[in-house]
């Protein structure tokens, strides 16, 4: 019961994120996926100045992965006009660090947006109050 109502507290204290300059905006928008005891894999929708469009669930796994529909993704980014996509999931696990199946998903759909002439701007993983950003890493 307790565990429940933080959820509902931090959904409700999910900080409203207009544009996104750094790794730091796209956790406050996210930062309920911490609390998360399966893994969820969102997109969030901007223009090029990164005014934030919009954000799906673009996947929902178990305790230890998930898979995210990059067809979804990239739909999502054509339909609403968005020219810049982040990504984010969470690691209930509480490793930071990417996994293999992390990087070749990052990379799968990296190449999905070249063809369409869309930036993947970054892919960060939430756990533990923390993020990775594949960005700030240089990995993307």
């Amino acid at each position: 019961l307790a565990e429940e109502a933080l959820h509902i507290y931090m959904e409700g204290e999910r900080e409203c994120v207009n544009k996104i300059s750094c790794p730091d905006d796209i956790y406050k928008l996210m930062r309920f996926l911490s609390l998360e005891s399966e893994e969820y894999f969102y997109a969030i929708f901007t223009r090029q100045n990164n005014e934030v469009i919009k954000y799906i669930e673009a996947g929902h796994g178990t305790q230890t992965a998930t898979l995210a529909d990059c067809r979804k993704i990239i739909r999502e980014a054509l339909l609403c006009k968005a020219t810049v996509i982040y990504i984010v999931h969470n690691h209930p696990s509480g490793t930071r660090h990417p996994s293999r199946m992390d990087d070749t998903l990052t990379i799968n759909i990296n190449n999905a947006c070249k063809f369409f002439n869309i930036r993947l701007a970054d892919h960060v993983i939430i756990c533990n109050g923390n993020y990775y950003s594949y960005h700030e890493e240089g990995k993307l």
